[in-house]
């Protein structure tokens, strides 16, 4: 099985202005998931970018950046699928390079580790799905959480036929991160030509179960520092059983 590790970096970004290019510990956050992706199983490590500024610190760092990305696929309406179908397209035209599943590697991770990424491509390789998706045991569960009715009031959230007093006897709920996406290519191409737009397949995926700090997506200032001072602890943090944290944020073009 040949895997793509594809790593969206667009210069824009409303949240934490040139978010890709900060530094974090010192150095680019695009570097983070670079090393990460180079470290790892994956056959081929490509940034798409629409910048030089970008392309420039990705090759510095070891990436393959062999085509540039449009302009209308690096603003805020652009979709993971159409960047990452781009790719596909691009990378057989160049040099006619075919692969059979794609990870798509948010540098807003920073904490993905390349035995992560292995684990993941372990389980396309036995597991028989379309896709594999990192989740986070969810540290406050739906069952808890309430929403407003038209009086006024509020209402669970999620209805339980039995709502169990003691915690530990509530069923086990997970929130999907942006560690990792790992889906097959013709799922990517079938979904593209259907306007679905998802690039992992909701109904047939394999979970990878991850923690805090990999779990960390940086989106806002306050992801930002969470991540700065993550990696001031990071000696710990990777010592204390992958501790998890709340996080579910959509996917984004990068």
């Amino acid at each position: 099985m040949k895997v793509l590790g594809l790593i969206p970096a667009r210069l824009g970004s409303k949240g934490v202005p040139l978010k890709n290019l900060r530094p974090l510990a010192g150095r680019a956050l695009i570097n983070h998931t670079i090393d990460a992706a180079l470290a790892s199983r994956l056959d081929r490590v490509v940034v798409s970018t629409e910048a030089e500024e970008i392309a420039d610190v990705a090759r510095k760092a070891g990436a393959d950046v062999p085509f540039m990305r449009p302009g209308d696929l690096a603003d805020d309406f652009a979709r993971a699928i159409d960047v990452i179908i781009h790719a596909l397209d691009a990378l057989e035209e160049i040099d006619g390079s075919d692969f059979d599943c794609v990870m798509y590697l948010q540098p807003t991770s920073p904490f993905r580790q390349a035995s992560e990424i292995d684990a993941a491509i372990d389980l396309m390789e036995t597991g028989k799905a379309n896709s594999v998706l990192s989740v986070t045991a969810s540290r406050e569960h739906p069952s808890n959480m309430y929403q407003y009715t038209e009086d006024g009031r509020m209402k669970p959230f999620v209805e339980l036929d039995h709502h169990p007093e003691r915690r530990q006897d509530i069923p086990a709920a997970y929130d999907s991160d942006c560690a990792i996406f790992l889906s097959k290519s013709d799922f990517l191409r079938e979904g593209q030509r259907h306007k679905q737009g998802l690039v992992v397949d909701l109904d047939d995926f394999l979970p990878l179960e991850v923690g805090f700090p990999t779990n960390i997506d940086i989106d806002t200032w306050h992801d930002f520092l969470l991540a700065e001072f993550a990696m001031q602890n990071l000696h710990i943090l990777r010592n204390d059983g992958q501790q998890s944290v709340p996080d579910a944020i959509a996917c984004e073009a990068g």
